[in-house]
């Protein structure tokens, strides 16, 4: 991994929005061990170090995510770490994504649906919308995305300054065949993309990370879909 010049004050706010007040136990269990390896020697990159575990609880999601956002920048923490409840992950990811030194980067998270796709998004030709990015086994390294979801994403905390408020719209969309409101994440990828600020996916990371629901959705149940649609395609094509 490359590993860029780090700032020698470090100030993260780790925020947590909850809605009903459930997190899942794997998440917990997650966060546990994230705090707990505060104290390794990654620490010592930093001449500083602040690391604070910001709860909201709400049922408008873009409320508490702007609520984050203007903590981090009214109390002046170096980077804003958004981490959702229903997300499993490696202790150390906190490390892995800050060692990046990246305005914005994020992990390419599995829907939980079926069949499954990921939240990760690259730029197409056509206008709002996007080519589904894929974390493959073995491919390690930053890609940068046009959109991707929030539920594992570290930003630093000057971007706010370059983009106005409302930080995280929900806006409603209609090309004619489809209804629906767009989430704040995309409107927040909309903010960054305006502003100039590219966003990016930790591909190797990505792959380490579960989204819990009735079971973890993984990237490995990508690959498995994946399998079966070339046996599928293999199979049409020798006229079985």
């Amino acid at each position: 991994m490359h590993k860029q010049s780090q700032p020698k004050r470090l100030s993260v706010i780790v925020a947590v929005p909850t809605a009903g007040g459930v997190w899942a136990s794997d998440f917990g269990v997650s966060l546990a061990s994230m705090f707990a390896s505060l104290s390794s020697v990654e620490s010592r990159r930093y001449r500083s170090l602040q690391v604070s575990l910001v709860k909201k609880e709400g049922s408008i999601l873009p409320n508490m995510r702007q609520a984050f956002a203007e903590l981090a920048v009214n109390t002046g923490a170096t980077h804003l770490f958004f981490v959702d409840t229903d997300q499993a992950f490696p202790a150390d990811t906190l490390w892995r994504l800050l060692a990046w030194d990246r305005s914005v980067v994020a992990c390419n998270i599995v829907t939980k649906a079926m069949p499954a796709t990921t939240t990760a998004r690259a730029k197409t030709d056509v206008t709002d919308k996007g080519k589904v990015v894929f974390s493959p086994p073995g491919q390690e390294g930053l890609t940068p995305v046009w959109r991707v979801g929030t539920g594992i994403m570290l930003i630093k905390t000057r971007v706010f300054k370059d983009m106005d408020m409302p930080w995280f719209p929900m806006t409603w969309r209609d090309d004619g065949t489809i209804h629906k409101y767009q989430g704040e994440d995309w409107g927040f990828c909309e903010k960054l993309e305006k502003a100039g600020i590219p966003i990016f996916v930790d591909m190797g990371l990505s792959r380490e990370v579960t989204h819990v629901g009735r079971y973890a959705y993984g990237h490995d149940l990508i690959d498995t879909q994946l399998g079966l649609d070339k046996m599928q395609d293999k199979e049409l094509k020798n006229g079985s």
